[in-house]
């Protein structure tokens, strides 16, 4: 595909992975006809149009929410920036080799994996970095609703500014090898007890757990939330 126009010339503007996802029934919906039913596959891909007695028979159709949910998994190696527009991004185990990007509205959930360009997310909806490693500076600023930041490590400054979520920033057994800077956030950040390696300004100062003996002890932020990748993150000090 690659060495056909336009495709050759515009490489660098697609973006092509694949997800294998386990279905519950082999084929698919109404085949041959509609007294087959549905079947029990992710993306309920359907012919007569979904099943729909008015379309046309041949006519195969899925659900384009299935479709977005799946192809947001993203694993393996990417090349170059990755750009989160809209909906939910979820990098797992993966390495971005450049920076990632997220665009208001939209939200980043990234479990493991290496990131080896800068974070910069503003007015995301959500940004969870969990037992993930940041190679570049990480800018998070007017998150909405969750902003979690767990067992991570950053090797850049970071700076958390102007973020109004629905419950505190958590940024907990993470070390953060650059400054980290907070201001203006509501509420004010927590560590949820559990002991940051970070050398923090504003908010970020109180993120240091002052127990003699915070390790040993295990995160959890159970959460609700529209978004199905999400529900409890566990982080363990060994």
């Amino acid at each position: 595909m690659w060495s056909i126009e336009p495709y050759k010339s515009y490489r660098n503007y697609f973006n092509v992975y694949r997800v294998d996802i386990v279905s519950g029934e082999s084929g698919i919906g109404c085949d041959p006809d509609l007294s087959a039913g549905r079947k029990n596959t992710p993306l309920s891909m359907a012919f007569w149009g979904g099943c729909n007695p008015s379309s046309v028979q041949r006519l195969i159709t899925m659900s384009n929410s299935a479709a977005n949910t799946y192809a947001n998994l993203v694993t393996g190696t990417r090349n170059g920036t990755l750009s989160v527009r809209s909906g939910v991004t979820c990098l797992n185990d993966a390495r971005i080799n450049g920076g990632v990007t997220v665009s208001a509205g939209a939200s980043l959930v990234v479990t493991g994996g290496t990131i080896s360009g800068a974070v910069t997310a503003t007015g995301a909806a959500e940004v969870h970095l969990l037992k993930a490693r940041v190679n570049g500076a990480v800018s998070i600023s007017g998150t909405t609703g969750r902003l979690v930041i767990a067992g991570a490590e950053l090797r850049g400054a970071a700076t958390l500014n102007g973020n109004t979520t629905t419950d505190p920033l958590v940024m907990a057994g993470s070390s953060v090898h650059g400054a980290l800077a907070c201001a203006g956030n509501t509420p004010a950040p927590s560590n949820a007890g559990v002991a940051n390696q970070i050398t923090g300004s504003g908010q970020c100062a109180g993120l240091v757990d002052p127990r003699p003996n915070p390790r040993g002890k295990t995160y959890e932020a159970v959460v609700s939330s529209t978004i199905p990748e999400r529900g409890m993150y566990e982080h363990n000090h060994n």
